[in-house]
C-alpha cells in the first residue's frame, strides 16, 4: 500500500493476493464484499468509475461518494505537485524579517530604501506566481485583460481575509457555476 492513499482507509486489507505484484485482497467497509487488485480498483469501486473490471459499490451514498472524490482529488493534487516538478516560487519572507531587524536597530536612514526594495520584491514574486499560473494552465495572455480577472486580483489585494483558500475544481464546476448561472439568468429577466 502506498503511503497516504486515502481510499485504503475504507477497505480492510486482507493480505497479498495470489496474483502477486502489488495486488492485495481487500474488503469494502460499505458493502462488505471482497475483491483483489491495486488502488486503481479500490478507486473504481468506491468512486463508481466504470471500465476497471470491478463491481461498483452499491451501498455507498452519493454524498459519501462526493466526499471521497474530494479526498482523492486533494491527494492527487499533492502527489502531482511533487511529481510534476512543481517548483515553489521563493518567498520574500526572509527579506521581511531583515526589515524588522533593521527597525529594531533604528537604522532610519536605510529604512525607506529597504521597505521599497521589499515591496518591489513582493510585487515581483506575485507577478511570477501569476505568470506561472497562466503558463502552467495554458491560459491565453489576453485573459489578463478580462475585467473579471482584474476585479478578482483587486479584490484579493484589498481583502484582509488571512487563510483564504480558493475553491477546488469540484466547487467551481458545481456550486459556483450554478450560482453564477442563476445570477446571470435573473439579471437577464
Amino acid at each position: 500500500l502506498q503511503e497516504g492513499q486515502p481510499l485504503w482507509g475504507y477497505m480492510e486489507n486482507k493480505g497479498k493476493a495470489p496474483r502477486g505484484g502489488r495486488n492485495v485482497i481487500f474488503e469494502c467497509f460499505f458493502c462488505m464484499k471482497e475483491f483483489s487488485g491495486t488502488y486503481t480498483r479500490v478507486k473504481a469501486h468506491l468512486l463508481r468509475m466504470k471500465g476497471n473490471d470491478i463491481q461498483l459499490c452499491k451501498n455507498i451514498k452519493p454524498d459519501s461518494v462526493n466526499e471521497l472524490k474530494k479526498e482523492q482529488e486533494q491527494y492527487d493534487m499533492k502527489r502531482s505537485g511533487k511529481q510534476s516538478g512543481f517548483l515553489p516560487i521563493p518567498s520574500v519572507l526572509l527579506y521581511e524579517d531583515a526589515v524588522h531587524e533593521q527597525k529594531k536597530r533604528n537604522l532610519d536612514t536605510f529604512q525607506k530604501s529597504i521597505e521599497q526594495t521589499c515591496a518591489l520584491q513582493k510585487r515581483q514574486e506575485l507577478d511570477r506566481k501569476v505568470g506561472t499560473f497562466f503558463f502552467s494552465s495554458c491560459i491565453p495572455f489576453n485573459a489578463a485583460r478580462n475585467p473579471y480577472w482584474k476585479d478578482l486580483v483587486t479584490s484579493l489585494a484589498n481583502s484582509n481575509m488571512s487563510g483564504y483558500v480558493a475553491p477546488d475544481s469540484e466547487k467551481l464546476r458545481t456550486i459556483i457555476l450554478q450560482q453564477e448561472k442563476s445570477r446571470i439568468l435573473s439579471y437577464n429577466r
